[in-house]
């Protein structure tokens, strides 16, 4: 058991955005301590600026902190892009292998509650149980919720790289909690730090190679549907990173094959009945999440 929660954000240019993320951290009640590190790739707008500014108001103590303990520290140099500068800040964590780990982007946030509900789980489930808890697919667009889907992943799927926004959809980031020990058997100087795009699908898959995902039916954070950001107008550099990893190719035939089993996809979900009783992760079947919307390549 870990109390405390180890979280990253990688950051470039994002005085716009950068404080509603911050506040999403260290606003998060409960009785553990939050470890946060932001890495900045050498922003040269108005972020630097405002980091100092929160780290003087958490040390200082005139942020009201909500939970045990809060660790804010930040660090800025050139980097390769996002995954590079979260392979730098998961090196600042250091966190130990039983803690959850997970990072933000700097215009998304995680919903109040979430630390407490990662800090109960750990309670009651050992790594093996629960190494990887993904939480329910949330869309914020020009201010309102425009998606909200209880999508299951299981972990065959995850595995063949099928995740692809084709064959089923993303599995995403800003919504998913890892053990450390998980993320210590991947080798993220060669499987993670030089993407540009497709880092965390690559991620999960690899994850898939070794643990159960997890699914809780809630809304672990949100994601900021925006003009602005990495992926947007960009697929087609996305879709280029997956294919030189795994070939659409292969990708289909798994896909075909899967289709072509007799038996239903099962995935494995935090069951926690109301009224409220004994909390379990229990398998369950689940349907193809584009059944019937869309011809799959």
């Amino acid at each position: 058991m870990s109390d405390t929660v180890y979280i990253a954000t990688p950051t470039f240019n994002s005085e716009e955005t950068i404080d509603t993320t911050i506040l999403s951290v260290i606003a998060q009640e409960g009785d553990f301590n939050i470890r946060y590190h932001i890495q900045d790739g050498g922003s040269n707008d108005g972020t630097w600026h405002k980091l100092k500014h929160w780290q003087t108001l958490i040390d200082g103590g005139y942020f009201p902190k909500r939970c045990r303990n809060i660790c804010f520290t930040f660090s800025r140099e050139s980097d390769r892009g996002m995954y590079d500068a979260l392979y730098k800040a998961f090196g600042v964590l250091s966190a130990p292998d039983e803690a959850f780990v997970g990072w933000i982007n700097s215009d998304d946030w995680i919903n109040l509650g979430v630390f407490q509900i990662l800090s109960k789980l750990s309670d009651l489930f050992e790594q093996e149980e629960l190494a990887w808890l993904i939480g329910t697919t949330s869309v914020n667009k020009n201010g309102m919720y425009s998606g909200l889907r209880n999508i299951r992943f299981p972990q065959e799927v995850v595995k063949a790289g099928l995740c692809d926004g084709m064959h089923w959809p993303f599995l995403q980031q800003e919504g998913t909690f890892f053990r450390q020990s998980l993320l210590n058997q991947i080798d993220l100087g060669n499987e993670f730090r030089c993407f540009q795009m497709a880092g965390d699908w690559n991620l999960w898959r690899r994850f898939a190679e070794i643990a159960v995902p997890v699914t809780l039916d809630y809304p672990l954070a949100a994601f900021r549907s925006h003009s602005g950001q990495l992926t947007a107008g960009h697929f087609d550099e996305y879709r280029r990173e997956m294919d030189d990893t795994v070939s659409i190719r292969d990708r289909a035939s798994s896909a075909k094959l899967f289709e072509g089993l007799a038996s239903p996809y099962v995935a494995r979900i935090v069951h926690a009945p109301y009224p409220m009783s004994e909390i379990t992760c229990v398998n369950v079947e689940t349907e193809h999440p584009f059944a019937g919307m869309f011809k799959r390549t």
